[in-house]
C-alpha cells in the first residue's frame, strides 16, 4: 500500500511473477478464450496459446530493475492490460484492447475503447492506476529525468514521513521515503531511503532555477555537493528526490559528540580537514562553471578554457544546508565521532549568471546568523565571495565544536547575540546590532553612512582559542585555520587589497594543511601549541 495515498499498488516483481508467458497460457486453455489474432487453421492450439501468452507478455523480458518500455525495445507487452482487466473479472476483453493496439506503454487510459459499457470503462479507470505505479531511475547531470503524474498515480512510497530536520517555514518541505524496490535504481550505496523535497511554490520558474543548477552538478560531479536523482510533478506540486542523509551539520553536532564532546586528536582533525577542504573546492565548482552556453546544461573541458564562464552563487550556506552521509567507518558502537561525508545541499535560491557581481534592491532571503554584511548596503552587490563569507562562519562553528562539543557552539552563538560590553558610550549609539550574525554595522554621524566589521565576540573566541590556559587542545593546524577563517574569509569591508579569498583559493589553502595534517601528524597537530600570536606576520587585523 502507498503510504502517501493508502491505495494498494502491485509492485513490477509481483506483475511479472503473476503474468508470464506460462500463466497466460494456462488462463487462455483454461476459459479457451478466442484467439487474440488471425492464424492459419493448420496451427494447433496449443501452439496458439503459446504465442498469444507471448503475445501479451512481449517475446523479450525486461530487466527487473529497469525502466526500459516496451515502445524502446521494438515490441509491445500488455501485462498491465491483461492485470487490470482481471481485476476487474473482464480478461476476455484483451482481445479489444489487443485490436486496438492499446499496450502497457498506453497506460494509464484516458480514451474510450470500443463500445463498452460506461460501468466497464469506469471499473477499468479505476483498476488502470493499481499496475500503472512509475518508476524512478536516477539520471545523469543534464539527463535527469523528470516525470508529470495524473492526480490519480499510485505513487510507490512505502514510507511517506516529514523529515525531523524539516522546517515549517523556508520554501520547501522535506520527507523521508522509502521506495517499493521494484520502482527504483538509484545508486546511493544500496540505502532504502531518499529524501524528496516537495516545494510550496507552484510556480515552474521556481523549480527550473533550481533543477538546473542541480543537474549541472549531480551525478558524482564532485564528492561534497549533493547529486539530484529524480524529479517528478504530482498534484500540482514540485518534487526533487536526493540520497538520503543521516544529519545535517547542525544534527551531527548536536548528536555525535562523544560524551559532550568530540574525540581530540590527529583523526578527527585530519577528518575536519578533510571535510574543510572538500566543501571549499565543491564549492569553487559551482563560483566558476564552465558550460557550453549559459542555458544549456553541457559541461565545457575546464583545463582548455573552452565554453562560458559562468559565475555561481550558492546563497545560503549555513550548517543545516551542509548533510552528513556516513561512510565505511562509522563507528557509533565504538563511542566515536562516526567519519563519513558532507555534501553541501539546498541550492533553492542559487544564482548562475555571467556576471561575477549582481546588485539588487531586492531583500536576499538567506538564513541570518550566516549571512554577510553586504545584505545591509542598499543597492546590495552579492558576488560568489558572498559564500565565502558563510562558509567562513561555518568554519569557525567546525573549531568551536572540536574545541568544547555542542555546548561550545551554542555558547559562541549567544555571545554574537549579546552587544558587546567594551563598547565606549558614543560607540553604544552608533552600533546596531544584528542578532547572531558574525559582524556588526557601525553607522557615522551621518545616518547613511555605515561601516560593516566583525563581531567583537568573533575576535573574542579566536583570542580564547588560541590561549593555552583555555585551551588545551590548540594546534598549529587550528591556528593556520582561524588565521585562514580571520584574514581571508570573514572581511567585513572589502577595500583595495582587502578582499576575501575566492573559494579557490581558500581550497588551495586547505589542501596544503591537510597534506601537513597527514605528512606531519606529530608536530602539526600537536596540541597545547604556544604562538605567540595568531596574527600571521604581525598583520593587522582585517574588517
Amino acid at each position: 500500500m502507498s503510504a502517501i495515498s493508502y491505495r494498494k499498488f502491485l509492485p513490477r516483481g509481483q506483475l511479472y511473477a503473476l503474468v508470464n508467458t506460462g500463466t497466460v497460457r494456462e488462463e487462455l486453455r483454461r476459459c479457451n478464450w478466442p484467439p487474440l489474432m488471425h492464424y492459419d487453421p493448420w496451427v494447433a492450439q496449443e501452439a496458439v496459446f503459446e504465442m498469444d501468452a507471448q503475445k501479451i507478455c512481449g517475446s523479450r523480458p525486461r530487466e527487473e530493475n529497469s525502466d526500459i518500455t516496451s515502445a524502446s525495445i521494438g515490441e509491445k507487452s500488455y501485462r498491465k492490460v491483461l492485470a487490470t482487466l482481471l481485476l476487474m473479472g473482464e480478461a476476455p476483453k484483451i482481445r479489444d484492447l489487443v485490436k486496438e493496439d492499446v499496450c502497457d506503454d498506453d497506460l494509464p487510459l484516458v480514451r474510450c475503447v470500443g463500445k463498452w459499457s460506461d460501468k466497464s470503462i469506469d471499473k477499468f479507470d479505476e483498476h488502470q492506476w493499481t499496475v500503472s505505479t512509475p518508476f524512478f531511475a536516477e539520471g545523469v547531470r543534464n539527463n535527469v529525468p523528470h516525470q508529470v503524474f495524473e492526480p490519480q498515480t499510485i505513487l510507490p512510497f512505502l514510507l511517506w514521513k516529514i523529515s525531523e530536520s524539516s522546517s515549517n517555514g523556508g520554501c520547501s518541505r522535506v520527507y523521508k521515503v522509502h521506495i517499493h524496490p521494484d520502482h527504483r535504481a538509484f545508486s546511493h550505496h544500496g540505502n532504502e531511503y531518499v529524501a524528496v523535497k516537495e516545494l510550496k511554490s507552484q510556480n515552474w520558474d521556481d523549480f527550473r532555477q533550481e533543477v538546473s543548477i542541480l543537474k549541472r552538478v549531480s551525478g558524482n560531479f564532485h564528492l561534497h555537493l549533493i547529486s539530484l536523482l529524480a524529479t517528478y510533478e504530482h498534484s500540482g506540486r514540485y518534487h526533487l528526490i536526493f540520497p538520503w542523509a543521516k544529519a545535517d551539520l547542525r544534527e551531527y553536532w548536536k548528536t555525535f559528540s562523544g560524551d559532550g564532546n568530540p574525540p581530540k586528536g590527529p583523526e578527527t582533525i585530519c577528518w575536519l580537514a578533510e571535510q574543510c577542504h572538500g566543501l571549499a573546492d565543491g564549492l569553487s565548482l559551482i563560483h566558476r562553471y564552465y558550460a557550453r552556453s549559459i542555458s544549456g546544461d553541457s559541461l565545457a573541458d575546464r583545463n582548455s578554457g573552452s565554453g562560458q564562464l559562468l559565475f555561481g552563487r550558492h546563497g545560503d550556506i549555513k550548517p543545516a544546508n551542509i548533510l552528513w552521509f556516513p561512510g565505511d567507518d562509522c563507528r557509533e558502537e565504538d563511542g566515536g565521532v562516526p567519519h563519513g561525508v558532507l555534501k553541501l545541499a539546498d541550492f533553492g535560491i542559487a544564482q548562475l549568471s555571467d556576471k561575477d557581481k549582481v546588485t539588487t534592491q531586492v531583500p536576499f532571503p538567506s538564513s541570518r546568523p550566516y549571512r554577510a554584511p553586504e545584505t545591509k548596503s542598499r543597492p546590495m552587490t552579492l558576488s560568489t565571495l558572498y559564500d565565502v563569507w558563510s562558509l567562513g562562519c561555518v568554519y569557525l562553528e567546525f573549531v568551536a565544536w572540536y574545541f568544547g562539543g555542542w555546548a561550545s557552539v551554542e555558547a559562541f552563538m549567544e555571545q554574537r547575540s549579546k552587544d558587546p560590553a567594551d563598547r565606549s558610550e558614543s560607540q553604544e549609539r552608533q552600533a546596531e546590532t544584528t542578532g547572531d550574525t558574525f559582524f556588526q554595522i557601525l553607522r557615522g554621524d551621518e545616518r547613511s553612512e555605515m561601516t560593516p566589521q566583525v563581531h567583537p565576540a568573533v575576535d573574542a573566541f579566536i583570542d580564547e582559542a588560541h590561549d593555552p590556559t583555555h585551551n588545551p587542545y590548540y594546534t598549529e593546524f587550528f591556528h593556520d585555520f582561524l588565521v585562514l577563517i580571520r584574514q581571508h574569509m570573514l572581511i567585513a569591508e572589502q577595500m583595495g587589497r582587502y578582499r576575501r579569498s575566492s573559494s579557490a583559493e581558500v581550497a588551495a589553502k586547505l589542501a596544503e594543511m591537510l597534506t601537513r595534517c597527514k605528512s606531519e601528524p606529530g608536530s602539526y597537530l600537536a596540541a597545547n601549541l604556544r604562538i605567540s600570536s595568531w596574527r600571521v606576520g604581525g598583520e593587522e587585523l582585517l574588517g
